[in-house]
């Protein structure tokens, strides 16, 4: 009777270690092997519900997962309307990191690069031949320069070298030029975007003065644009010269005491080695 026990016992432990369930099946590949009941998209093969009926995790039959969703449209669909819906911990994970890949695919999370956007710098020369009316007189010109900018906040950084001509053109009066570089809307409308963010910075994003004794400045600096308009944007690239002296002063820039006017030439233009113009992502 003992040994009749005992090897029963040895067959059941047998059946329970070497078993295979199937569902759906009869001849089952895996210690449990599910097949769908259907062959379309939408059949589920598997489905698990909370205490509370509620579906928690799907698969169909193509294939799809979803945990949080009941129809998943994706290989993993994950959703989660009311907490955090994905956690990964693998020891790289930090706060402002993004998840990135490697070229096979193996994911780590890393500090974000910034991506930066090259503005069109001008290809021709375009110089001021005016003080412009006003009071200090002033004149703007568009440069020649565009950059175009995706949805969103963006620091954009512009410079150039601003000066009289060559480098023996010397402003001999007692009187400068203000020398500033802002983004429009239009290549024909003076007027300053309105997409520059007032608590980052001011709505002309680069000056300069060019002085008694001078020749020349650096025009630069940057400007904050928040782009809202749901797609790419092109802003354009415009410069302002303002002649300032004092009370019953000069009246122009004098150069070289010849009584000759000086202008801002060649603004951001072709042949200036010192000139830029990108943009940067912000927050």
């Amino acid at each position: 009777m003992k040994k009749t026990i005992i090897l029963s016992m040895i067959l059941l432990s047998n059946v329970i270690v070497l078993g295979q369930t199937g569902i759906n099946t009869s001849t089952p590949s895996a210690a449990l092997d599910i097949v769908s009941k259907g062959n379309t998209n939408a059949t589920k093969a598997l489905e698990i519900n909370n205490s509370s009926a509620k579906e928690m995790m799907t698969v169909l039959n193509n294939g799809n997962v979803g945990i949080g969703e009941t129809a998943p449209t994706a290989t993993l669909q994950v959703t989660n309307t009311t907490s955090t819906a994905l956690r990964i911990v693998d020891g790289t994970q930090g706060a402002g990191k993004v998840l990135t890949s490697d070229g096979t695919g193996n994911t780590s999370w890393v500090n974000p690069a910034l991506s930066a956007v090259s503005g069109n710098l001008p290809t021709t020369t375009v110089s001021f031949t005016t003080y412009g009316p006003g009071n200090p007189p002033n004149t703007s010109l568009y440069s020649g320069g565009t950059i175009t900018l995706p949805q969103g906040k963006w620091l954009v950084s512009f410079g150039s070298v601003a000066s009289l001509g060559q480098n023996d053109r010397i402003n001999t009066s007692d009187a400068q030029l203000w020398c500033t570089g802002y983004l429009t809307d239009s290549s024909t409308n003076s007027t300053t975007t309105a997409d520059y963010i007032t608590a980052y910075t001011g709505q002309r994003g680069s000056g300069g003065s060019i002085g008694r004794g001078m020749n020349r400045t650096m025009v630069a600096g940057s400007i904050a644009i928040n782009n809202t308009s749901g797609a790419n944007k092109t802003y354009y690239l415009w410069a302002n010269q303002e002649l300032e002296a004092y009370p019953s002063g000069p009246t122009f820039i004098n150069v070289n005491a010849s009584g000759t006017a000086g202008y801002w030439i060649n603004l951001f233009g072709v042949g200036n080695w010192e000139r830029y113009f990108y943009a940067v992502p912000i927050q």
